[in-house]
């Protein structure tokens, strides 16, 4: 009996602490905003970094949560609060929509997905409402913008980047594509030509099959309300000729990962693309990636991505007008 009340006792004591910090990091590390975008109310979430002292202009950056994912959910295992913590800037994680017989978060990013295509949801200007706002109500860096997303996320982060020309500094994509063909439509879609061109850094793992690395049918579950994609190369080739790049490198990094970086391309952006063997459908370098393969690949999208977002500290617009 004493022992398990010794038991319960340090059950207690150390429960109480974790499901406080649970509790914090869910509803306190981050704040709930809301805005109407067209005639609907939409939500997103925003961190702002414990080190930003006083009212000082610090980059934004956007992330995007993937079909059926959220917010809450990304900003937990992308890290990227923590990485603004440690690197002082703002980041903002919209929420998708979903409908009546999918209740499953989505965004409408032309060819993929699910109700937000259905509904021709306009999530280009909701995310643009969403800058704006966490703009006015944060005094954030207007010229330091940043757009990255998960799967149908990053596909959405693609299609802001492509259609908000002066927007956004750079983008960058994990498992993602340019283009395809959604369920039950005779259509294949793909990006329009770049009004004016942008960085892009793309991620994707070889043995994913919610997008296929090789492009193709989804086979995740056979998800009905995914698409059929264009391939990893094709949708690296699709930046690299936008951006009108004229030099490309290949590189073999460690564990059997491949870097391909096209610069000397249009306003003096650059495309890196980055493959990663013996990985799926997954965010790269985050818990999630631990759980289910023991270790990470050593890339960390997170980092990589925050790493290339620094190289570009003005929007290419605006740096062309002088601003």
């Amino acid at each position: 009996m004493i022992r398990k009340k010794k038991l319960w006792g340090a059950v207690i004591l150390l429960g109480i602490p974790l499901l406080l910090l649970g509790g914090y990091y869910w509803w306190g590390y981050s704040r709930e905003e809301t805005i109407t975008s067209g005639e609907t109310t939409r939500r997103y979430r925003i961190h702002l970094p414990l080190s930003r002292q006083g009212k000082e202009k610090i980059p934004l950056v956007v992330i995007l949560h993937g079909y059926g994912d959220h917010p809450r959910f990304l900003e937990w295992y992308s890290g990227f609060s923590s990485k603004a913590d440690k690197e002082k800037f703002a980041v903002v994680y919209p929420y998708g929509t979903a409908g009546k017989a999918d209740s499953a978060l989505s965004w409408n990013a032309g060819f993929c997905c699910a109700s937000a295509l259905a509904n021709n949801i306009d999530d280009v200007a909701f995310i643009k409402k969403v800058i704006s706002d966490a703009m006015e109500k944060n005094n954030l860096d207007k010229t330091r913008v940043y757009i990255g997303g998960f799967s149908n996320g990053a596909m959405m982060a693609g299609l802001f980047a492509d259609e908000s020309p002066g927007t956004v500094a750079a983008a960058g994509m994990v498992s993602a594509s340019v283009g395809g063909q959604s369920p039950g439509s005779p259509e294949y879609l793909k990006f329009k030509s770049l009004v004016s061109p942008v960085p892009v850094i793309l991620f994707h793992g070889e043995k994913d099959v919610a997008v296929p690395y090789e492009g193709g049918v989804n086979k995740y579950y056979r998800i009905p309300a995914l698409a059929s994609f264009e391939s990893f190369k094709a949708s690296v080739s699709f930046w690299i000729n936008q951006n009108q790049c004229r030099k490309e490198d290949d590189r073999k990094l460690a564990n059997g990962v491949e870097m391909r970086t096209a610069s000397d391309c249009r306003g003096g952006t650059e495309v890196v693309a980055i493959s990663v063997p013996d990985r799926g459908h997954i965010w790269f370098g985050s818990l999630i990636e631990t759980l289910i393969y023991g270790q990470i690949k050593g890339v960390s999208a997170t980092d990589e991505m925050w790493n290339f977002f620094q190289k570009y500290p003005r929007n290419v617009d605006l740096m062309n007008l002088g601003v």
